[in-house]
């Protein structure tokens, strides 16, 4: 049975700096800044590392975070949302 796997990346337009607990994300192409906080400045530094599947960073963050497994899953899909309607990730699914 084919399973399908969603793959996440940053975008590689992007140049990005640390201040304090906050990242700021610059959009080369759109010419827009972006803070990030929270989840979604986990995900962008979790994705320095290249690209990641949706399972692969559950998996990580139910190590780092003090949340359920459900509870970790929902904001995830809420985080990459947000990243993907403001252009500064890749998703992509793939079957296999």
């Amino acid at each position: 049975m084919p399973m399908e796997t969603i793959v996440i990346t940053r975008k590689t337009e992007t140049v990005t700096t640390r201040i304090e607990d906050e990242v700021i994300v610059l959009d080369l192409e759109g010419e827009e800044y972006f803070g990030l906080e929270g989840a979604a400045r986990a995900l962008w530094e979790y994705l320095e590392g290249g690209p990641s599947s949706f399972d692969e960073i559950v998996m990580q963050w139910i190590k780092s975070f003090d949340n359920s497994q459900e509870d970790i899953h929902e904001l995830l899909q809420e985080t990459i949302a947000q990243l993907e309607r403001s252009g500064l990730i890749v998703v992509e699914r793939q079957i296999k």
